[in-house]
């Protein structure tokens, strides 16, 4: 959940930066982001390569301080 509708927006500016700078190889990769405020939510829609979501979705964990270790 976001606490707040600033930190909504930074995470969409965040997600929407990572977009626009995306390599040639992730292809016609697109992504489509909603804030619900009545739930305090980011919706995060995202088409492309696998690659290419495993990217935003590490970006979206550094972001919210909900990363996992792999080891």
């Amino acid at each position: 959940m976001i606490d707040e509708a600033d930190e909504a927006i930074r995470i969409i500016n965040l997600l929407t930066a990572a977009l626009n700078g995306k390599p040639e190889t992730y292809d016609n990769a697109t992504m489509y982001t909603q804030y619900l405020e009545q739930e305090n939510k980011v919706r995060v829609t995202l088409w492309g390569h696998l690659l290419f979501m495993q990217e935003i979705l590490e970006r979206i964990s550094v972001v919210t301080g909900n990363t996992t270790d792999n080891t």
